[in-house]
């Protein structure tokens, strides 16, 4: 799915996240980023509604908050004219990139990688 979505194949890259979540059993564990990833898709496509149930399902996966569920809900806000709601969560998006809280690897730049500058802006 990230890869089609790298390459700009939307509609393929949807079909491939939708297959991997229905695939998944109901009790099995499906990482914080898949959803983060999926709503970012869901936004480019302008699938709002959608992507925002996706970003949010993201904060609660994992006791750890990332920094991207919140930036991308910022951007959600944006796109549906809400400016009050995105600048809070661009807000705490800054708040958990500054604790760590964010996708990372020290060796490659992960797929959709957030930086700091990025929330500032």
């Amino acid at each position: 799915a990230i890869s089609y979505e790298g390459k700009n194949n939307l509609k393929k890259s949807k079909y491939y996240f939708e297959k991997y979540f229905n695939n998944r059993k109901q009790k099995e564990y499906i990482p914080q980023i898949a959803y983060v990833n999926y709503g970012v898709l869901l936004i480019c496509m302008k699938d709002y509604n959608h992507s925002y149930i996706m970003l949010d399902k993201s904060l609660k996966v994992n006791q750890y908050q990332y920094a991207e569920s919140y930036y991308y809900k910022g951007i959600y806000y944006e796109r549906v004219k809400k400016t009050d709601s995105a600048l809070i969560n661009y807000k705490k998006a800054l708040i958990q990139y500054d604790k760590g809280y964010r996708e990372k690897d020290v060796y490659n730049e992960v797929f959709n990688e957030l930086y700091r500058e990025d929330i500032l802006e």
